[in-house]
């Protein structure tokens, strides 16, 4: 299988932005959540949810400079990427992307149990 480089730099920023995008939503959910008033026990939830979201947001911000940088920036590389490093960089895009829809679905799961 061959893969140029660019190509494949594409595929995990658009992996690491639909990560990115479940974070943000998680984020400017909690945001709003944390300014109103709350029991004790879900507010310290709630802000253990936005501090692991803040987490793996912060986390996802480093592959998608990588990846922007390998699109738009020639750096004098090999255009074909090897088989290891391509494994590599798909498991780090999925474990995001899972990483972040687990906390989404968490965030979906504490708001639906919260209500009367």
């Amino acid at each position: 299988m061959s893969i140029s480089i660019t190509t494949f730099a594409i595929i995990l920023l658009i992996g690491h932005l639909i990560a990115a995008g479940f974070i943000l939503s998680v984020l400017r959910k909690q945001a709003a959540l944390l300014r109103e008033p709350i029991d004790r026990y879900y507010r310290t939830f709630r802000i253990g949810l936005f501090a692991l979201s803040m987490i793996i947001f912060i986390g996802t911000l480093v592959p998608i400079f990588i990846d922007t940088i390998t699109i738009f920036v020639d750096t004098q590389r090999p255009d074909q990427i090897y088989t290891i490093s391509l494994v590599y960089a798909s498991s780090n895009m999925v474990r995001d992307i899972a990483s972040a829809a687990v906390i989404w679905l968490l965030y979906r799961i504490s708001a639906n149990s919260h209500r009367p």
